[in-house]
């Protein structure tokens, strides 16, 4: 027989696979317009954090050039969290 505390535990676990499940149900949803968007916008943000000096085209050129890197990890991201997930 379980406890309290383990039922609560499982409860969370099938939770945050849901949640996961959502996620991606979600981003699969969007056109490839709004998904390369998304990115986009994802990528021109984290660049622009380390970016320093240079212009606003150089940086959303190079956005544009990790843009097809960024969406393939992501992918590769959130079905191994999925996958992590199942495993506990």
């Amino acid at each position: 027989m379980r406890g309290r505390s383990e039922k609560i535990k499982y409860a969370a676990g099938w939770c945050a696979i849901a949640a996961v499940s959502c996620a991606i149900f979600w981003f699969s949803a969007q056109n490839g317009e709004a998904s390369a968007s998304l990115s986009d916008r994802f990528t021109v943000g984290a660049l622009g954090a380390f970016w320093e000096g240079e212009s606003g085209a150089a940086l959303y050129a190079a956005a544009q050039s990790l843009s097809f890197l960024v969406r393939k990890s992501a992918h590769f991201l959130i079905y191994l969290l999925l996958g992590g997930l199942c495993m506990l």
